[in-house]
């Protein structure tokens, strides 16, 4: 196993390795880290990466690593256009408080089946989770815009939301075809999660 170390600031990519190296691991040990567009895209024999929390993260700065199986994030504000998009074998992910945006198409086509989302989150753009195996979600109270687009062809069935959040939950289902028979349900004021209706 090959473990690239980026160990100084500045901007990186893969261009910076050698051809010849295989990899499979990367390890952030330095703050003020910047991964370029596409930085690492398509690097199949990717696993892991271990970001420092103040990481920028790129478009396409892993697109394509069919074998990547990050758990975490950096402290990041921003989830760019196509990040993740198609990595396989990524199943979960937790998206960090400082994070406020997902952009289009982020996890299109990853293998995420579980998600979660922290208080910051304002907005999930066009096709970001399209083409995924997540079956539920909770909607933290910040939330305000999902676009309808964001988990087309996906296996969401479940939405758990605060009452706060009902105007941006209705804009996101009502209307949105890819969502039929999606099962709505309300966290109470105490934070416990609480079924309010039947799922008929």
């Amino acid at each position: 196993m090959n473990v690239i170390i980026i160990g100084k600031p500045g901007t990186f990519s893969k261009s910076t390795i050698p051809d010849n190296i295989d990899f499979s691991e990367i390890h952030i040990l330095s703050s003020r880290v910047v991964l370029t567009i596409g930085a690492f895209s398509n690097c199949t024999t990717l696993k892991n990466v271990k970001f420092a929390a103040d990481t920028e993260l790129s478009m396409n700065s892993f697109a394509g690593c069919t074998n990547l199986k990050i758990t975490e994030l950096p402290q990041c504000e921003v989830v760019p256009v196509c990040c993740f998009m198609n990595c396989k074998a990524l199943r979960e992910i937790e998206i960090p408080s400082s994070v406020t945006e997902i952009e289009e198409s982020a996890f299109k086509g990853s293998g995420l089946e579980c998600i979660v989302f922290n208080e910051g989150l304002k907005k999930i753009d066009d096709f970001a989770f399209m083409n995924t195996k997540i079956r539920s979600i909770v909607l933290p109270r910040s939330m305000q815009r999902i676009s309808k687009t964001a988990f087309t062809n996906s296996n969401l069935w479940v939405i758990y939301y605060y009452k706060i959040s009902e105007y941006v939950v209705d804009d996101f289902v009502n209307g949105n075809k890819s969502l039929k028979g999606v099962v709505l349900r309300v966290i109470d004021w105490e934070s416990e999660l609480m079924d309010t209706g039947s799922e008929d």
